[in-house]
């Protein structure tokens, strides 16, 4: 009896969902055999489109290597195209710059459209050195 309720339970939950997720992942590699690049996409869909109420997002992780295997670069997307949520297109934009060594050096991270902006510069110690920010204003 039990088991026969737990499988009723998941099915209704399955079938419950209101979304589509997909995911993928892609990767390059250097002639040594250290990753070189690696791509993880995500899209989450909505099941049903309806014209005036539909929702798609995808997130995408882009991230290079150097090639002793230390990271060099990392950018991260999230966009969305939908009726409803955040009053933007790309919610998110992140990129992340690394020395050889590791140490962080370049950050820049927008929001909504550009609407905000964060762009933070660090030496070769990985001390900051320069933070500004920046706001758009919507016209009205």
């Amino acid at each position: 009896m039990n088991k026969l309720i737990t499988i009723l339970i998941v099915l209704c939950l399955s079938s419950c969902q209101l979304y589509n997720k997909t995911s993928s992942i892609d990767t390059t590699v250097y002639k040594n055999g250290n990753i070189k690049s690696s791509l993880v996409a995500k899209s989450k869909k909505s099941k049903e489109f309806e014209l005036h109420e539909h929702y798609t997002r995808w997130d995408k992780e882009y991230t290079v290597y150097f090639e002793n295997g230390k990271v060099q670069s990392v950018s991260i997307q999230k966009y969305k195209h939908a009726t409803y949520g955040w009053p933007c297109r790309e919610i998110v934009n992140i990129y992340k710059e690394y020395y050889s060594d590791g140490q962080l050096k370049h950050v820049q991270k927008d929001k909504c459209d550009c609407k905000t902006s964060v762009v933070k510069e660090y030496n070769d110690k990985g001390k900051l050195i320069v933070k500004k920010k920046s706001h758009q204003k919507r016209i009205k």
